[in-house]
């Protein structure tokens, strides 16, 4: 397997701190074996970077698949950052 984000987006481009908003990550395996991974949220402060949750995905070989997860806006400044991890 050979993942890859294709998309990683908040359900509001422009929140506000204390918005409950959806992360979609969307990955893409671009192998040709199917693969079970995590995908990993974060956010990034100015001094750390704080995890958000973690979601489970599986993908079929030459295929995506989306995961979502819920993330209370803390401070609106903070980026928001991916990983996939255990594949």
């Amino acid at each position: 397997p050979n993942l890859l984000f294709t998309q990683l987006l908040p359900s509001v481009i422009c929140p506000n701190d204390g918005d409950d908003v959806v992360l979609t990550a969307t990955v893409r395996n671009a192998g040709d074996l199917a693969a079970d991974a995590e995908v990993h949220f974060f956010y990034i402060t100015p001094t750390d970077t704080i995890p958000v949750d973690v979601r489970p995905i599986s993908v079929a070989g030459r295929q995506s698949a989306s995961v979502q997860t819920n993330w209370l806006v803390v401070n609106k400044t903070f980026g928001l950052y991916a990983e996939i991890r255990n594949s």
